[in-house]
């Protein structure tokens, strides 16, 4: 069960807005070189990563904004737009089902990319809890669905929706099925070298 409800804070400072910011973009806070050498990159650097993300990164507000922004866009949609997993085991994906359709029913339907589709239904209230989230004064729970169908490679579609007593939500995610590594030669795998 979730340990608490998310919730977007402002931040106190610039300083935290942009740790923030890049930890969230994926900025690292630090790195070592090939040379063995410490970094930890300026404040204007992370700056000018952030803007080729397209986030303004001026001020605390504007950071704070695209944080917020950026949480309810992931909340606010029942599943990423997009979403890569191995094939080799069942798939799992977090779905964000508003509080008002929880007690619903949720169904999926997997369109492979043959054409073949196949559909499942559940109660939105059977997967586990992962987390819950409160923005812009609506709530949501964050729930771990299994799909039960067999996984197969390739770039399916995956068709997402929970209805309640007339209301729905609905999305559509591309859900990218890949092997668990790269082909590599048989020569390589014993041992062999290449150049490439």
């Amino acid at each position: 069960m979730a340990d608490s409800v998310l919730t977007f804070r402002p931040s106190a400072s610039y300083d935290e807005a942009l740790a923030r910011a890049s930890e969230t973009w994926g900025i690292e806070p630090e790195y070592w070189d090939i040379w063995g050498r410490h970094h930890v990159p300026s404040p204007e650097a992370q700056r000018a990563v952030l803007r080729s993300f397209g986030v303004a990164s001026d001020t605390r507000e504007q950071l704070d904004g695209a944080l917020e922004e950026r949480l309810w866009a992931a909340w606010s949609r029942l599943a990423p737009p997009t979403v890569v997993a191995g094939a080799e085991r069942a798939v799992e994906i977090e779905v964000h089902i508003p509080a008002e359709l929880a007690g619903g029913v949720l169904s999926a339907e997997l369109v492979w990319e043959s054409g073949e589709s196949a559909a499942v239904e559940t109660p939105a209230a059977s997967p586990p809890l992962v987390q819950e989230a409160e923005l812009r004064g609506r709530r949501f729970v964050g729930k771990k669905l299994a799909l039960p169908f067999a996984p197969r490679l390739g770039y399916h579609e995956l068709r997402l929706a929970v209805r309640e007593r007339g209301r729905e939500a609905f999305s559509v995610t591309r859900l990218i099925l890949a092997p668990g590594q790269a082909w590599l030669p048989p020569r390589l795998e014993q041992g062999g070298r290449a150049a490439g």
